[in-house]
């Protein structure tokens, strides 16, 4: 079975960044980006490193993040 795209918006805040922490480890999805405005560039992992996740914050780009079939809005 093939896992489900999730991408996580407003992930440099604290829900946010919970929220991909459990769609990183969740065994049906993937984590298919994380999002901020303010904090683009940035490794999540080094905002919350108590969370683990080794994803860097972009810039929400729908041409980008539009191939996602789910999507958490913090």
């Amino acid at each position: 079975m093939a896992k489900t795209p999730v991408l996580v918006a407003g992930a440099s805040g604290y829900t946010g960044a919970l929220a991909a922490r459990l769609v990183d480890r969740h065994p049906h999805f993937t984590l298919a980006g994380v999002t901020s405005r303010s904090d683009a560039g940035v490794r999540l992992d080094d905002l919350y490193p108590r969370h683990r996740v080794r994803a860097t914050l972009e810039e929400l780009d729908l041409d980008r993040h539009g191939d996602v079939d789910a999507a958490i809005v913090a």
